[in-house]
């Protein structure tokens, strides 16, 4: 395919920089603000918002939300922000397998509410451990691309396992026009050379719509729809029962 295009035909992943624990602290800092540059350029955490709306006027009191492998927080720190304004009742949760990540997850939600207590961002290693707890709605955001095939299997199987009603993942799609974008997107909105490496290794370690289905279905999950989102993304959603019947009621 030519010396300038990756071929992307099969998905190739590669440990990426910011996962190496021996990064200096520095580098590792610049590239977590190059990383929310991205995110919120992108506003990728508004994928999850109409599920969040149409669940909480559906109802009675407030919905628990947990985002998985949240790393900085950025993305939860936005929805908390986003719910405050709407007046939505929604207590945000956080977990992440790396102890940094999950400190940093809670400064950022503790930015957005002083409240937040200590135990809303615990520390979790979602493919080998599962979750203890039950959740209105599990959602995950750029984590499957880090996964091989039955490590991605197990995660989605212990997300959807531990949402009550909905389970909503977003994360990269692979193709050469999403390469392209994030070949851009990384070198102009950050200087971080860990962020422009690892953007790199993510799309080519990326998932496709069709590779995205058959996982969901290895996980045991028949119920799932896949959409392609922009920016570079895609969009797996499932629906218990229950929520499911209640979404019909409603439309």
């Amino acid at each position: 395919m030519g010396n300038w295009w990756p071929d992307l035909r099969e998905r190739r992943l590669v440990g990426e920089l910011m996962d190496d624990p021996a990064l200096p602290a520095a580098e590792l800092d610049r590239a977590l603000r190059g990383l929310e540059r991205l995110n919120r350029v992108s506003a990728s955490w508004r994928v999850f918002t109409p599920v969040l709306r149409e669940m909480c006027e559906q109802s009675q009191g407030p919905i628990h939300v947990l985002d998985v492998a949240s790393g900085g927080g950025d993305n939860v720190a936005a929805l908390m922000q986003w719910a405050s304004k709407q007046r939505l009742p929604i207590a945000f949760h956080a977990c992440d397998m790396n102890p940094a990540m999950v400190a940093r997850s809670l400064a950022a939600m503790r930015r957005i509410d002083s409240k937040t207590p200590e135990s809303a961002s615990f520390v979790c290693d979602i493919v080998r451990g599962g979750l203890a707890n039950v959740y209105d709605i599990v959602i995950n955001s750029l984590f499957l691309h880090h996964l091989s095939r039955d490590e991605g299997a197990a995660a989605l199987a212990a997300m959807h396992k531990a949402a009550s009603r909905a389970l909503v993942v977003s994360d990269l799609a692979r193709s050469r026009w999403n390469w392209a974008q994030v070949l851009i997107a990384s070198r102009v909105l950050t200087g971080s050379r860990v962020v422009r490496i690892d953007a790199m290794r993510s799309i080519e370690a990326a998932w496709t719509k069709d590779e995205l289905k058959a996982l969901a279905v290895q996980a045991g999950i028949a119920s799932g729809s896949e959409r392609v989102v922009h920016p570079a993304r895609m969009v797996l959603s499932v629906f218990k029962a229950e929520a499911a019947r209640d979404r019909r009621g409603v439309a």
